[in-house]
C-alpha cells in the first residue's frame, strides 16, 4: 500500500511538472510557426489593430428658436400687455415641456421667449425692436399693441429682415405701406367696424330703432384716424345716417366735458369710441353725468372686454359693442387651465 501510494504521488508530480511547462511549449510551437511563415512560406503575418475606444457622445444642443415680444407693461394699456404675457408664456411653457415646437419647419425647436416694456411710449417701442434685433439677434419679433407704433417699426424690419407678426394692432393702412417683413394673422379695423355698423342696420330695420346721428370720438393716432375714416365710408354708403359729431382726442384723455356737452348738444344716437381702458371708463362716467344717453356704441378697442372695465363701468355699458377674438377651442384644457 505504501509502495502504491509514492507511485501515484510520483505519478501526480510529474504529470504536474508536465502541465506547468505546457505554457512554455505553446509559446516555443507559436515562434515555430512564425518563423515557418516568415522565413518558408514567405508570408507576413500582419498585426491585429486594437479596437479603439468608442468616443462618448455629447448631448445634442437644443435648437432654439428666439422670439422677442415688445408691447405695454406698464401705463394705461398695461392690462392688455400683462394679459399677452401670461398666455404666451403659459402657451411656450406648454410647448417646451412637451419637446418643443409640435409641427411645420420649426418642429422640436424650443421657445426662448423674451419682453419689453414700451409703457406706451412709442420711441420705447421703436429702441425695443432694434435692441432684439441687433443685440438679442432674435429670430421674430411679436408686437406693438398700439398701431402707431407698429408703423413706426415697419421700417426697422425691412432694414434688418427680420418679420414681425402682429399682435392686436388692427390700423386698416399697417396691411397697405408695401413693407413685406410684417404679418397680421388677424383682422383689421374695416373688417371689425363693418360688422358692428352692419348690427346699427338690422336694429334699426328689425326693431324701427331711431339711429340716424352718429358721433365719432376717436384717438388722434394712427388707429384712430383710420378707424374714423372707414366709419366715414360706412355712412356714407347709407341713406339714413349722418356724422354730426367728429372728434379727434388724445389717448389718455381724462376730462372729456368738452366732447360730451358737444355730442349732448347734437343728440346722438350712435356713438362711436376710440379708447383705452381707463379713458373710456372716465368718458362712460362723464355721459352719465352729463345726461347723455347714446342707444348703442361701437369701437375699436377691446377694453370693454376685460374685468377692470366692466367691474368699473357697471350698467353704464350697457349697448356698448366691441371687437373681441374668439378661442375656437374655448372648452379645452389650455383655455380652462388659463
Amino acid at each position: 500500500a505504501i509502495y502504491y501510494t509514492d507511485s501515484i504521488s510520483s505519478s501526480i508530480a510529474s504529470v504536474d511538472t508536465h502541465v506547468n511547462a505546457l505554457p512554455d511549449l505553446l509559446d516555443d510551437i507559436s515562434e515555430g510557426i512564425d518563423q515557418i511563415t516568415t522565413e518558408i512560406l514567405n508570408i507576413e503575418i500582419p498585426e491585429i489593430p486594437e479596437t479603439p475606444e468608442t468616443p462618448e457622445t455629447p448631448d445634442a444642443e437644443p435648437k432654439i428658436f428666439k422670439v422677442g415680444w415688445v408691447t405695454a407693461l406698464t401705463g394705461s394699456a398695461a392690462e392688455f400687455g400683462t394679459e399677452f404675457q401670461r398666455i404666451a408664456s403659459l402657451q411656450v411653457e406648454i410647448f417646451n415641456n412637451a419637446g418643443g415646437i409640435p409641427s411645420g419647419p420649426l418642429q422640436g425647436y424650443k421657445i426662448d421667449l423674451s419682453w419689453a416694456d414700451s409703457g406706451g411710449v412709442v420711441e420705447k417701442s421703436q429702441s425695443e425692436i432694434e435692441r432684439f434685433i441687433v443685440e438679442e439677434e432674435v429670430d421674430l419679433l411679436i408686437g406693438c399693441l398700439f398701431s402707431s407704433h407698429t408703423a413706426t417699426v415697419l421700417p426697422i424690419l425691412e432694414q434688418y429682415e427680420i418679420p414681425m407678426v402682429a399682435d392686436v394692432s388692427s390700423a386698416l393702412t399697417l396691411n397697405r405701406m408695401g413693407y413685406t417683413w410684417y404679418f397680421r394673422p388677424g383682422f383689421h379695423d374695416e373688417v371689425s367696424l363693418q360688422a358692428q355698423f352692419q348690427c346699427v342696420l338690422d336694429l334699426q330695420e328689425e326693431y324701427g330703432v331711431e339711429m340716424s346721428k352718429l358721433g365719432l370720438l376717436y384717438v388722434n393716432d394712427e388707429n384712430g384716424v383710420t378707424a374714423a375714416e372707414a366709419v366715414r365710408d360706412l355712412v356714407a354708403d347709407t341713406d339714413n345716417m349722418e356724422i354730426v359729431v367728429d372728434l379727434a382726442t388724445a389717448r389718455d384723455t381724462t376730462d372729456w366735458t368738452s366732447e360730451v356737452l358737444a355730442l349732448k348738444a347734437a343728440g346722438v344716437d350712435v356713438l362711436f369710441m376710440d379708447w383705452v381702458a381707463d379713458a373710456g371708463i372716465n368718458l362712460l362716467r362723464t355721459l352719465d353725468q352729463y345726461d347723455v344717453n347714446p342707444k348703442w356704441y361701437i369701437g375699436t378697442y377691446s377694453a370693454a372686454t376685460t374685468e377692470h372695465f366692466m367691474d368699473s363701468t357697471g350698467d353704464l355699458s350697457i349697448g356698448l359693442t366691441q371687437k373681441a377674438l374668439w378661442n375656437y377651442d374655448i372648452e379645452s384644457g389650455i383655455s380652462n387651465y388659463w
